[in-house]
């Protein structure tokens, strides 16, 4: 057994505990590397398989192909959270703190594709797997070309999402602006057709004005009312425009 697996018992020399150290950060660096590798396999299989694949002989070759990346998932997986909890022992007696920082957990969750999504995730919600945002993720030698590709295509579409919204933001904004304005508008509409009418009955004359004015207070409230409801909405909104 490596020392990791006896240190809560026996004394182990710093070297031998630096050594393995070494060979454990090395490994889950590894690990991630595969699992990155597979899960992007597992992604272009399926978008190839739905896309192309007919045919009863075609899907079976292609659902065995799915099982060996799967497998080699797990395999990733596992050998990732064995190298994590060695280095878990190891961390305390070589006073070595950065590493978890880089180095997470790894949750069922997040074994998922770049463009994955998690129950109850819609596309403008969604949040990648820390395994494709860690440090280091798009220099990996063996595969440094998928991974720019697809942190490429993931930016591209973050990009897009983020300009959209900001277009929303700009026209509910302008909407506001144009619901206030028409308010008023129609407010000084009223006003001026009450200060505009003559009639030579008195009666008539006082009961459209009162209507008129009524009709201008309703119009000035409303644009009061918007005005108040909007006002934070309007102040923390209007920077992202």
């Amino acid at each position: 057994m490596l020392p990791s697996k006896v240190i809560a018992n026996l004394p182990c020399d710093e070297k031998t505990l630096r050594i393995e150290w070494r060979l454990r950060l090395a490994q889950a660096h590894d690990a991630l590397n595969s699992l990155r590798s597979n899960l992007r396999a597992q992604s272009y299989i399926f978008k190839f398989k739905d896309q192309n694949l007919r045919g009863q002989g075609a899907n079976t070759r292609a659902q065995n192909t799915l099982k060996a990346i799967k497998a080699r998932i797990d395999t990733a997986a596992n050998k990732y959270n064995e190298a994590c909890s060695a280095l878990e022992n190891l961390a305390p007696p070589l006073n070595e703190t950065s590493w978890s920082s880089t180095l997470h957990p790894l949750l069922a969750r997040d074994i998922r594709g770049m463009s994955d999504l998690l129950w109850g995730e819609t596309e403008g919600t969604r949040k990648i797997s820390w395994i494709w945002s860690m440090c280091g993720t798009v220099y990996d030698s063996t595969d440094e070309a998928g991974a720019l590709e697809d942190i490429r295509i993931e930016w591209c579409k973050a990009r897009a999402r983020a300009n959209r919204w900001a277009e929303e933001v700009e026209l509910l904004l302008e909407e506001m602006r144009r619901t206030i304005a028409f308010f008023e508008w129609e407010a000084a509409r009223w006003n001026t057709q009450a200060a505009e009418f003559s009639c030579n009955d008195p009666l008539v004359l006082e009961g459209y004005h009162a209507y008129a004015l009524r009709q201008a207070s309703l119009r000035h409230a409303l644009a009061a009312s918007c005005r108040t409801s909007w006002s934070d909405m309007i102040a923390s909104a209007a920077p992202l425009v």
